[in-house]
């Protein structure tokens, strides 16, 4: 009868979850991690530089989050002329040098996805895997120069999926 309640409990907090956590283009996505919603999919823009989707750790318990995105995307305005309009992965921009104090994140090309704890980046790449700490949370964003993000174009996909050994109690 327990487990029956438990597994119950699980079910509608899922659908509630789901209803909840919907997508709005009017705001930043911004989803807490909590039992049972163990993956989904946020949405980042090419120009979006401020309400960066994000992901918080709401548990009580460290977690591991993959992240695996699918999209193209660039960093310049002429798409296809040059190596700035280039629609690259999150992989980036391999035929912009690295290194470039332009950049809002020299370490990285252009048009590499960057996640960000604290606003400093902690990996970078179409797959990631990001540990989060009870309360941590971790955003994305297109790395290009910093007053640049206007003339960008296309998105990313990113699925997400976390890994903890309890969640909450809930056998789920």
């Amino acid at each position: 009868m327990k487990k029956t309640l438990q597994i119950l409990l699980c079910a509608v907090f899922a659908i509630a979850a789901s209803l909840y956590f919907g997508i709005s283009s009017a705001n930043a996505q911004q989803v807490s991690i909590n039992a049972p919603l163990k993956s989904g999919t946020l949405i980042l823009l090419a120009t979006q530089n401020t309400n960066l989707p994000s992901l918080t750790n709401t548990l009580k318990e460290p977690i591991t989050v993959k992240i695996k995105a699918e999209g193209k995307w660039n960093f310049g305005q002429d798409v296809g002329q040059d190596k700035y309009g280039e629609l690259v992965d999150a992989n980036g921009n391999s035929k912009y040098d690295r290194n470039n104090s332009a950049m809002k994140f020299p370490a990285f090309y252009a048009a590499t996805l960057v996640a960000l704890k604290n606003n400093q980046p902690v990996a970078s790449g179409k797959e990631q895997t990001i540990e989060l700490l009870p309360g941590e949370t971790v955003s994305f964003i297109n790395n290009d120069a910093i007053n640049g993000y206007s003339d960008n174009s296309g998105t990313q996909t990113i699925n997400y999926s976390f890994v903890s050994k309890v969640v909450n109690g809930c056998g789920c």
